[in-house]
């Protein structure tokens, strides 16, 4: 799974995983966070359906990607308000090492079992580490001038 990816992918109600731009503008911070939360939501759910073979290994590791690559957007919504995102950096790093070892086995509801309460946890991080982010990004937001266009 390689976080270098640049296309971001979507899950269309089929559950097949296709090509789309983030179509949010970089600085809108509850936008990015949104899709983030979704991504990673949609992560779970692909790799539930892995282990009943409802998925392959490559729509799980495009679900990934494509958390990877949300995770990206919302760091750079970050860095527009001077708010640093260093732990949430990690957050794909620390994915990547659940998902490799599971998708190394058999795609089984063991499987599963075995390495969904560690995913969670990571997600669960990511998911603090936002929130831990939310008031300071409130504060930023509101000391920048508004500018309309």
């Amino acid at each position: 799974m390689s976080s270098n990816h640049r296309n971001s992918h979507t899950s269309s109600s089929s559950g097949s995983v296709r090509s789309a731009s983030i179509s949010s503008p970089s600085g809108d911070v509850p936008t990015v966070v949104r899709q983030l939360l979704l991504s990673t939501k949609q992560l779970e759910a692909v790799l539930s359906q892995w282990a009943l073979r409802q998925a392959t290994e490559k729509q799980v590791s495009d679900a990934y990607v494509l958390v990877g690559s949300r995770i990206n957007a919302t760091v750079h919504a970050f860095a527009q308000f001077g708010i640093d995102t260093t732990s949430i950096r990690s957050a794909p790093n620390a994915l990547r090492n659940v998902l490799e070892p599971c998708l190394a086995e058999d795609a089984t509801r063991q499987t599963l079992d075995a390495y969904i309460p560690e995913l969670r946890r990571v997600i669960y991080r990511l998911l603090q580490d936002l929130q831990n982010r939310q008031e300071a990004w409130r504060a930023a937001a509101l000391a920048r001038p508004f500018i309309r266009t």
